[in-house]
């Protein structure tokens, strides 16, 4: 028989009891939900805390903290889902024959989980599976920041230095934060030559059930084709994000979403032939 460790096993309990809850919990309502002394309770609720997996919210309720979708997301990305977004990516590098990226939330930084070739073969050399780190700089990381709650974007930007790459990169927190705040409006990024000189990039989040922006979806251009085809590659790729997140179970409820609100077709259209 497996051996089941009975404080684990409270502290799911909490878990399952505080999602149906989303507006929070008092520590004594929540004992009362799983059976446990209100002592024991307050213990494990503030060990969730810790790992911000619960949060404290005004007024001293708990609710589920912003590690869960984080979770979540990984785990929508690495099971069932992931074959879906990647013929997603692919339909978008066909329809573009740009290179495609698709990243994900890993370890509290944004990571290149997937690349797809376009037929241009451009592509910044740095920029392989696996690669982190330069999120202010980075369309597809800055689409997934804008996104963060206020204090958890605090903690990532207070950890992460805003190295100078390129003369474009912005290196000033309040700027990026001002920069952010205008992808969320919009709902997709751009990175004008702000990694490397000549490249540009658009991005757009991809949205999960719960509404957290786990994963986003970006393409890369040389700067003067990203100039030329703007309008066509924003199309392009927020559709391409909007279509990954109805796959993911996403239905937008808020303003901040109306854009991606509108139906997908079962087949994709065929797009205006971009200029070369």
């Amino acid at each position: 028989m497996p051996v089941e460790i009975q404080s684990v096993t409270r502290a799911l309990r909490i878990l399952d009891t505080l999602a149906q809850y989303p507006d929070g919990l008092g520590v004594v309502e929540i004992a009362r939900q799983v059976g446990l002394n209100v002592s024991t309770t307050h213990h494990l609720v503030n060990t969730l805390c810790a790992s911000h997996y619960a949060g404290r919210v005004d007024g001293g309720a708990y609710r589920l903290g912003h590690a869960v979708p984080r979770l979540y997301g990984a785990y929508l990305l690495t099971e069932q889902p992931e074959a879906r977004l990647l013929d997603v990516l692919n339909q978008l590098v066909a329809a573009t024959r740009e290179t495609g990226y698709l990243v994900v939330w890993q370890d509290d930084d944004v990571v290149i989980q997937a690349i797809a070739e376009g037929s241009h073969q451009l592509r910044v050399g740095s920029l392989g599976i696996g690669y982190r780190g330069h999120a202010h700089a980075r369309a597809a990381a800055k689409a997934l920041l804008a996104y963060l709650e206020p204090a958890r974007l605090d903690a990532y930007l207070d950890a992460h230095p805003l190295d100078r790459l390129t003369a474009h990169t912005i290196c000033d927190k309040a700027a990026l934060k001002t920069h952010l705040r205008q992808i969320a409006r919009q709902g997709y990024a751009t990175d004008r030559e702000e990694f490397s000189i000549g490249i540009g990039c658009v991005a757009a989040p991809i949205f999960s059930a719960a509404g957290q922006a786990v994963a986003a979806l970006s393409m890369s251009a040389p700067e003067w084709r990203l100039t030329e085809n703007f309008k066509l590659y924003v199309a392009a790729i927020t559709r391409s994000a909007q279509e990954a997140s109805d796959i993911l179970g996403h239905h937008p409820a808020n303003g901040r979403d109306r854009a991606r609100a509108v139906p997908i077709k079962a087949r994709r259209q065929a797009a205006e032939q971009p200029r070369r």
